[in-house]
């Protein structure tokens, strides 16, 4: 941040800015004129941006700006697209996808309860709203732990009551998740009771640690091995990783949080001097399924292509057809969307989108937040800083934005940067559509009436 940065300077020139009045000197003018507001206004630290069209081989889009670097100022972004970011709740959809990899190969099912795997998890209790435990009555299955309807949570969200428990087994907050191993934390969590009955509810938490141990039983390999071998060595994933080698830890981005009233309102995170908890230059005990990897742009945006090509990646199938479409389009919820299947003291409480097998998706576009531009089937899942990305295959377009700034209710700017950048695209094909039209050799004579 400049000293000079004004306090709510960038809010209040996002503000006053109107979406589409921008004079676009190039088709994506309006996302960079929207992402140097939040970066040169001081509200974020620096941020990386990218766009893809089905069909380009290259992005339409990249933004990159801002940063200096918690070991190193002098480096000032020099990274671009290979800079490493904590890539926390985003790390989910990576690892849902390697679960429907092995139901596809016979090594998993849907129906399977997850005590299959985990015997800890065969009888489990249920909190009462009065406090009590009753004996689960539904069997938690990997159907639940993929969708978060399974009655586990994470312990900032959810009832006051039941975060006690999960404090109790040292699974409060962050960073005590990864002083855990996996096998470790799954025997901690099934001590914990559930939120609800299996099914019934949706609760964000850490149902995808428990994949991620799932996977790991079956396959009788650390989770960082199975994902290189079924998902980030055929995409070329090189940079996507649980633990930071120390050469590698100038590369990574430095995380930020967000303090009402410091100018420009983001400060350094006090957590960072503790880099080693974290994966940083050492290993945790923790490769978390749910939010433990570390990745950069050029990575995700080529997990985004194999998304948006509905499971092939330059041409070769890693997920069937029929299984990409039960992961990105089942409505996984008891109820029509995450307002009215999660509980009024749950997270996230969102009407018009659902969750899937791997993240959330649009199913009325008409009351979904940035409904202006969302488009039904999209999807897609954020991160912890701030991070978020969505596939939208009607289109042919997918989309990520990737800063450092915790928490990421902080500030508009993921539902703003969507807004803008379907604008952007729809302007930019349109103009496409117009020269192709102006392109085409004159008629025979023939009139054609266009309905």
């Amino acid at each position: 941040n400049s000293s000079n940065s004004t306090p709510y300077s960038s809010v209040q020139l996002i503000q006053a800015m109107p979406y589409g009045s921008l004079e676009k000197k190039e088709p994506f003018e309006g996302v960079r004129a929207l992402m140097d507001a939040y970066v040169h206004g001081g509200q974020l630290p620096g941020a990386f941006g990218a766009v893809i069209k089905k069909g380009q081989t290259n992005p339409v889009f990249i933004y990159n700006s801002g940063w200096g670097n918690a070991h190193d100022p002098k480096l000032h972004g020099a990274y671009g697209e290979k800079a490493l970011y904590r890539f926390f709740s985003m790390t989910k959809p990576i690892v849902s996808t390697v679960a429907m990899m092995f139901i596809e190969d016979g090594k998993l099912s849907l129906e399977d309860p997850v005590s299959k795997y985990i015997s800890a998890f065969k009888e489990m209790k249920v909190l009462n709203d009065d406090g009590t435990l009753r004996e689960a009555k539904t069997p938690m299955l990997i159907k639940h732990i993929l969708s978060h309807t399974s009655g586990l949570q994470y312990s900032f969200f959810g009832s006051a009551t039941l975060n006690k428990y999960y404090e109790e087994q040292e699974l409060s907050g962050i960073t005590p998740l990864f002083a855990h191993t996996s096998e470790e934390m799954c025997a901690r969590i099934a001590k914990v009771p559930l939120a609800f009955e299996p099914g019934t509810h949706f609760q964000y938490g850490v149902s995808t640690d428990v994949v991620g141990r799932v996977l790991e039983v079956i396959a009788k390999e650390p989770l960082s091995k199975i994902l290189k071998t079924k998902i980030l060595t055929p995409l070329g994933m090189e940079d996507t990783m649980f633990h930071v080698p120390k050469e590698l830890v100038p590369r990574v981005r430095e995380l930020w949080y967000f303090k009402p009233g410091f100018i420009g309102d983001t400060v350094p995170f006090p957590g960072e001097e503790k880099a080693t908890e974290r994966g940083l230059g050492a290993p945790t005990p923790l490769e978390s399924g749910g939010g433990g990897l570390f990745s950069t742009g050029a990575d995700y945006l080529k997990f985004m292509r194999f998304l948006l090509d509905g499971g092939e990646y330059l041409g070769k199938r890693l997920l069937s057809e029929k299984m990409f479409d039960i992961m990105t389009k089942t409505n996984a919820l008891p109820k029509a969307d995450l307002f009215s299947s999660t509980r009024p003291d749950g997270y996230p409480r969102v009407k018009g989108a659902a969750y899937n097998y791997m993240g959330s998706f649009t199913v009325d576009p008409t009351v979904v937040p940035g409904s202006k531009r969302s488009a039904k089937g999209e999807f897609g899942w954020g991160g912890y800083a701030s991070t978020y990305f969505q596939v939208d295959r009607q289109k042919g377009l997918a989309y990520v934005f990737l800063t450092q700034l915790m928490p990421s209710s902080a500030l508009p700017i993921r539902n703003q940067f969507k807004y803008m950048v379907h604008e952007c695209f729809d302007s930019m094909e349109a103009r496409s559509g117009e020269a192709r039209s102006s392109s085409q050799p004159p008629s025979s004579g023939t009139t054609t009436i266009a309905e």
